[in-house]
């Protein structure tokens, strides 16, 4: 896991310690959950990470029915982050292996 204060890649800006996001320099509200897998996944840029690795890094427990969490909160991130979420350049799906961000 890195130890980077912050993600940065091209508009997007994620701030660990500050718990801020900025996109194209505006600030981004997101939930707190939100904001934990968008950690998550900043943090372990490059790396696919499972569903089930996503929801117990963030849920704080064992993934059983609940892969619609993790589903819903990418959704969420995707609207509030890509231009196009349809078509994401920040939060990636990586087939039926999970989701990843460069």
């Amino acid at each position: 896991m890195s130890t980077k204060l912050a993600y940065e890649r091209g508009d997007l800006q994620v701030r660990f310690v500050e718990r801020r996001v900025f996109l194209k320099d505006q600030e981004v509200a997101l939930s707190a959950r939100e904001f934990a897998v968008l950690v998550h996944l900043a943090r372990n840029a490059g790396k696919i990470r499972s569903v089930a690795e996503i929801f117990e890094s963030v849920w704080r427990r064992p993934l059983v029915d609940e892969s619609a969490y993790v589903w819903t909160y990418i959704r969420r991130l995707r609207q509030k982050l890509e231009a196009d979420p349809g078509r994401p350049e920040h939060v990636l799906t990586q087939g039926n292996r999970g989701y990843l961000m460069p």
